[in-house]
């Protein structure tokens, strides 16, 4: 029986709560807060112009390999005097000139010059050319068809002289046909040398 009360009494608490709550006054929402008509505005100051944008560097191509010669092209040229291509040199019109120098003032001449290089060569040579041919047609004797004739002329050409009075020293004295820097020497050396000192 209380138990049925109490019952009765939370339903009616609820039943007011929500009679309560249905007739209280709604609050009347609030107008929002108008804003005057915007009077006219001034045009802003004139500012500076933004500075253009620089441009964006290209990227640098990827270079491609070399494949072949590290040269596009190579240009010959005929010189003939070697005081040209020694001039031509040192004012860069030329790469190479790809010739003996015998003579001393252009050996000098490139010697002191620090822009320029030179090589050594043994390859060349200067020589006496005798006609061996005893008689002529006309019939006249020709004393160098003589072998021993030949021999003497040999002995009596002073080659250090023209070493180094003629060549100044760019030079080595040749007594035989046989170059000295060919294998061909090498191989008879023993019999050169024999020679060699013989005419001496």
């Amino acid at each position: 029986m209380l138990k049925t009360r109490l019952f009765q009494f939370l339903g009616f608490l609820m039943v007011l709560s929500l009679v309560l709550a249905a007739c209280a006054p709604q609050a009347t929402p609030t107008p929002e807060a108008t804003q005057p008509p915007a009077a006219e505005t001034q045009p802003p100051a004139e500012t500076e112009a933004p500075p253009e944008p620089t441009p964006t560097p290209e990227p640098t191509p990827t270079p491609i390999p070399r494949q072949g010669a590290l040269i596009d092209s190579v240009v010959f040229t005929s010189i003939d005097s070697p005081d040209a291509a020694i001039a031509q040199l040192q004012a860069g019109q030329l790469d190479l000139f790809a010739e003996t120098v015998s003579n001393p003032a252009n050996f000098n001449t490139v010697k002191d010059d620090p822009k320029l290089r030179y090589y050594n060569a043994f390859g060349t040579y200067v020589e006496l050319t005798f006609n061996p041919v005893l008689k002529f047609a006309d019939g006249r004797l020709n004393p160098f068809g003589d072998p021993e004739i030949r021999e003497a002329i040999n002995m009596l050409v002073d080659r250090n002289y023209i070493v180094q009075e003629i060549y100044g020293g760019l030079a080595v004295p040749k007594f035989l046909p046989m170059n000295s820097a060919f294998p061909d020497y090498a191989r008879y050396v023993d019999v050169a040398r024999a020679l060699e000192a013989k005419y001496a």
